[in-house]
């Protein structure tokens, strides 16, 4: 349940960005680096009788979780403050903070005093403790200390510098364009009259359309006229010309750092710390993409009827990208009775937001409080107090950032702000998140509608919230996270998404979709017809947005194979723009067109995770693998039964990143993976 309470009834978050400034986020940035410098200055003084557990590992993790939690006054300000300038110290900050912490992992004096107290690890049989250790001697070795050549080893360490510049300046060239198209009415027949009454005018009566999600995806979706929605896919995908050379840049160094430490490619280095270990276990995505051809084509067939029957489309022209979202909405019209629009009516976002809160709240024995006291940084951020809902003990705060503006991180994610951890004194800092998205907004006398799509991400990164909140960790290497901070930390890359994507099979079911939709007008829930309808529209054009999501991950994976990044930048540049070609073509089977590089405004490829597009696919195997074990075990009550959500939690959500993905899913199922549930719904009829 959601409710308010007085603020003096409130524990305080301890988090605040109003006193941030560009000189305070550079003192911070210098004391953080100092602090971390000064910890590894004491473990390597250490006479070697004083090494123990206690004075070099978790010594270590002391003074790392120390930095994991005061790190966010000066990074995260980079994806939400109003002040430019602000925004550009802290993106600078991001990248000094991620070579502080690299050089943390990365000193061959502590890594000696780590190595003398193995055997004292060892021989306290504490598994977490174990890995805790084993992860910080590989981090050790991954950071270069398994370059036994000096000069190689700092030109390793100087390539990870590079590297973290270029990453954090490709992310902050997407996250302050601004890119928008002027149209007049009779271009933007199709969208809806509550739509058009939202968007700005110019001077002279043109809307003012932004290539950010609400309004690229309501153009696409809605918009009959051919011209404009070509216009607005052109823009949306020619944005961020400037990343052309930052990616090419980026490629070329991890391929160079990669081969300084021994790995093949930045794919193998990368792998090597995923479930999936290396390029060569991914061979299943080629595999899926040949099996997947012939529903990629039936769709397109779909839609090239539906284009070819509407009299406003040229005669005899062939489907192209821009109009694959207005003919799917189309299709769910004529085929299915479905209209985005009038489906949108029954999601307000406040009905939403209340009910997805109420609905985890009634999984995993959770009370969210509307914290009025808890400072914000924009107008349109809410925050929340989080206790058990059985004992009322605290558990953390969690914040909602949930519209578009100026120079805010434009895709949508969760930052953990806080890491759950335990400190020296034996008090625990509580875990903080914020869910950062770029959703419809309310205007006057126009509430915010979602379209049952931002709905559905909007769950879903709730579960990522609640993976953030119910995590139980000591140290902020195992607390949920992920490379938005300059920190390591986390699960596996390719676990990450599975919380999340499981938790989204709760939005299907109709005692969920009962409390999530109240019709705008009268309150009436979404009909039971319609209601199923959604459901099967899960796997509607799932031939086509398969194979879109298999070549961007294997676009990932092959702009960091091993030869990609031969060439000067021109050439590597070149190659970025051919292979994307090429594997749109063979694997999608649509077509780039000129004058656009939508890889040079993709969110993916910057962070340090990275390749790690397929890891929605691997993370997808495990979830539709995960769902029937939860209805299995579920008693009359369903996907809304307690006690197993609360036993997926405990197997899944909790240990955070103290156990493996491996060993989650193994001890969650009961047995190994599975990939038969996932082939199913993928390769299934739609029917």
């Amino acid at each position: 349940m959601s409710t308010i309470v007085p603020a003096t009834d409130l524990p305080a978050a301890e988090f605040t960005l109003a006193d941030v400034t560009v000189e305070s986020i550079e003192a911070r940035v210098q004391s953080i680096t100092a602090s971390l410098d000064a910890a590894r200055d004491t473990i390597a003084a250490l006479a070697p009788k004083d090494r123990t557990v206690e004075s070099t590992l978790l010594a270590l993790h002391a003074a790392l979780d120390a930095a994991a939690v005061d790190q966010v006054f000066a990074t995260f300000p980079s994806m939400v403050h109003a002040d430019a300038d602000v925004r550009s110290a802290s993106a600078a900050a991001k990248t000094t903070l991620k070579q502080a912490f690299d050089a943390a992992y990365a000193d061959a004096r502590v890594f000696a005093a780590l190595e003398a107290v193995e055997a004292e690890v060892r021989n306290r049989n504490d598994t977490v403790l174990s890995r805790l250790y084993d992860q910080t001697m590989a981090l050790h070795r991954a950071n270069g200390l398994a370059i036994a050549d000096p000069d190689q080893c700092a030109d390793y360490t100087k390539t990870r510098g590079e590297i973290a510049h270029l990453e954090q300046k490709y992310t902050q060239t997407i996250n302050e364009d601004t890119t928008t198209l002027d149209f007049n009415g009779d271009a933007l027949r199709g969208c809806s009259d509550r739509y058009l009454s939202g968007l700005d005018r110019t001077g002279d009566g043109m809307y003012v359309v932004t290539t950010k999600a609400p309004d690229y995806l309501a153009v696409m979706q809605t918009c009959a006229v051919l011209a404009t929605r070509k216009a607005m896919y052109t823009a949306y995908n020619a944005r961020c010309k400037a990343n052309l050379a930052v990616l090419a840049d980026m490629v070329a160094a991890r391929q160079k750092a990669a081969n300084l430490a021994g790995y093949a490619s930045h794919a193998h280095y990368r792998l090597s710390f995923n479930m999936a270990k290396s390029p060569d276990q991914l061979a299943f995505l080629d595999d899926l993409a040949v099996k997947l051809q012939p529903r990629r084509e039936a769709d397109m067939a779909q839609l090239q009827a539906l284009k070819d029957a509407d009299v406003d489309a040229p005669h005899g022209e062939s489907v192209q990208p821009w109009d694959i979202a207005y003919y799917v909405a189309v299709l769910k019209k004529t085929r299915y009775a479905i209209d985005d629009d009038v489906i949108a009516q029954y999601f307000p976002l406040e009905r939403v937001l209340n009910a997805t809160l109420a609905i985890y709240a009634t999984m995993f024995d959770l009370e969210f409080v509307a914290a009025e006291n808890m400072p914000k940084w924009h107008a349109d951020v809410r925050a929340y107090t989080v206790y058990r809902g059985s004992t009322k003990e605290l558990v953390g705060h969690f914040y909602l950032d949930l519209h578009p503006r100026p120079g805010k991180y434009g895709h949508q994610c969760v930052v953990p702000l806080m890491p759950a951890t335990l400190c020296p004194d034996g008090t625990r800092t509580l875990p903080i998140a914020a869910n950062i998205g770029n959703m419809t907004k309310a205007t006057p006398g126009r509430p915010a509608l979602l379209r049952f799509s931002e709905a559905r991400t909007f769950f879903h990164e709730c579960g990522h919230v609640m993976h953030c909140l119910l995590t139980q960790s000591d140290h902020a290497l195992h607390a949920w996270s992920w490379s938005v901070n300059p920190y390591p930390g986390g699960v596996e890359i390719d676990f990450l998404e599975l919380p999340s994507q499981m938790l989204e099979n709760w939005l299907y079911d109709a005692q969920v979709l009962a409390q999530m939709t109240s019709h705008v007008d009268t309150g009436a829930a979404l009909p039971g017809a319609e209601q199923k309808t959604l459901a099967a529209l899960r796997r509607v054009n799932g031939g086509y947005a398969y194979t879109r999501q298999l070549f961007m991950s294997l676009y990932d994976l092959a702009i960091h194979a091993p030869g990609f990044a031969e060439g000067d930048q021109d050439t590597i540049i070149a190659k970025l723009a051919s292979t994307w070609a090429d594997l749109q073509r063979s694997v999608n089977g649509t077509e780039m067109i000129d004058g656009t590089w939508p890889y040079a405004a993709w969110y993916h490829p910057p962070p340090g995770t990275m390749p790690g597009s397929y890891s929605y696919l691997y993370s997808e195997v495990a979830s539709h693998d995960c769902f029937p074990e939860v209805m299995r075990r579920a008693g009359p009550q369903g996907s809304l039964d307690p006690a197993v959500s609360r036993e997926y939690a405990e197997k899944i959500l909790v240990p955070g990143a103290t156990q493996s993905g491996d060993a989650m899913l193994r001890n969650y199922l009961g047995r190994e993976l599975s990939d038969v549930p996932f082939l199913h719904h993928v390769l299934g009829d739609d029917e």
